[in-house]
């Protein structure tokens, strides 16, 4: 198995030693976030359902007055805060939608600029064979995921967001000598990383996580207990000062409006007379027990459907698992990307082999039962009255 691994690295240098400048860092830094809005023009007109549902809608509604005279023209979305939605419908009033799109391409873009600063912060000193290629691919792997490409140059808001997101993880990471030796400049350093997540989060709410999991990561910083509460308190008050910035005149708005600044969200908390009283959840795209929390990286790329509407299969998610289980063993960059290749080798035969043995082609359980409905709906069309049923059918052929 040595032997494999070493082969596979060596194949790893032989086609990737040309990356390995330091100018060829400072070209992709620009050139990459220009292909990604090349490639937005490519992928073609943004056509996904949230914004035939809410994103160009919202935006419109808070700029033109509508909120509160419309009912629910977009389902509950239609009261997500529209801040995010902004910068999109902006620039396809005033820009033709191909420009449009290019920009949001670019914009989408920078996040792999985030992500390669990242990884040379991150990676533990690499040797002079490795110190630029090795950031410059980690970088892009990090953006040419389905997830990312997915979402590229559209309105779905997950990779502008992410842009706060990964700011604020940088400037943790850059600075992270500084928490122990507490000062003003550590202090300010601290809050701008907490309000630029913060301000993440007010965009897209779902980036809260991330901010919950920096504050956490705060905790582990060397030194008194104090210490560690005080870096990570000042940062989650900066974040709650970021969310405020970003979300917080809308969560004010919902509240005079609705009674409840998350409406119609956690209803079941704040009551309001014009919503159920239940709280917004969606649970079926969760681990249903134990066993398959344990084993769900794997489960969610054998059946894309478990964790999205849209079928993705990104053999990343199970290869990254197991490595972080067997990181400790690998003491070379060059061991590590051998087991990284041959993990994904397994993993994609695990897979498509899984995929072969338990996933018949055919219709999905929705497409199924809605077959099944229809089957019933026509027999009990056909013991109807035969004036009725010629109506019936007449009105269903228009």
């Amino acid at each position: 198995m040595q032997n494999i691994f070493g082969a596979i690295g060596r194949w790893y240098d032989r086609r990737t030693a040309r990356f390995n400048h330091p100018a060829t860092l400072r070209r992709a830094a620009w050139l990459v976030p220009l292909a990604f809005g090349l490639l937005s023009l490519l992928l073609g007109q943004d056509d996904n359902w949230d914004l035939r549902n809410y994103h160009l809608y919202n935006a419109y509604a808070l700029l033109n007055g509508r909120i509160g005279f419309d009912l629910s023209p977009g389902q509950w979305q239609s009261y997500f805060n529209p801040t995010l939605d902004l910068l999109y419908y902006g620039l396809n009033r005033a820009l033709p939608p191909p420009v449009a799109g290019f920009v949001m391409g670019v914009l989408h873009g920078l996040n792999f600029v985030l992500v390669l600063a990242i990884a040379r912060l991150l990676l533990p000193a690499p040797d002079a064979a490795d110190r630029y290629r090795l950031p410059l691919l980690l970088a892009l792997a990090g953006t040419l995921g389905a997830g990312f490409l997915s979402e590229l140059g559209n309105s779905m808001g997950d990779n502008m967001s992410a842009l706060c997101v990964l700011a604020s993880l940088y400037l943790v990471l850059r600075h992270w000598p500084r928490w122990r030796a507490w000062d003003r400049r550590a202090a300010a350093w601290l809050g701008l990383s907490g309000l630029v997540m913060g301000m993440g989060a007010g965009l897209k709410l779902t980036n809260a996580t991330f901010a919950l999991a920096l504050c956490v990561a705060l905790l582990t910083i060397g030194g008194g207990w104090w210490r560690r509460l005080r870096l990570s308190l000042v940062f989650g008050v900066a974040v709650l000062a970021g969310l405020a910035a970003a979300a917080g005149h809308w969560f004010l708005r919902m509240w005079l409006m609705f009674g409840n600044p998350l409406f119609p969200q956690m209803n079941d908390v704040f009551r309001s007379p014009l919503a159920q009283p239940v709280g917004v959840a969606d649970t079926a795209h969760l681990p249903r027990n134990l066993a398959e929390a344990l084993l769900w990286p794997f489960i969610f790329t054998l059946d894309g459907q478990r964790v999205s509407e849209l079928v993705m299969r990104q053999m990343i998610w199970p290869v990254v698992y197991v490595l972080f289980i067997a990181l400790a063993r690998f003491e070379t960059v060059n061991d590590l990307l051998g087991a990284a290749a041959g993990v994904a080798l397994l993993s994609a035969l695990l897979v498509l082999g899984g995929q072969a043995a338990f996933l018949k082609p055919g219709l999905t359980a929705e497409q199924s039962a809605a077959l099944v409905q229809a089957d019933k709906l026509n027999k009990a069309i056909q013991k109807l009255d035969p004036k009725v049923r010629e109506q019936l059918q007449a009105e269903l052929q228009k």
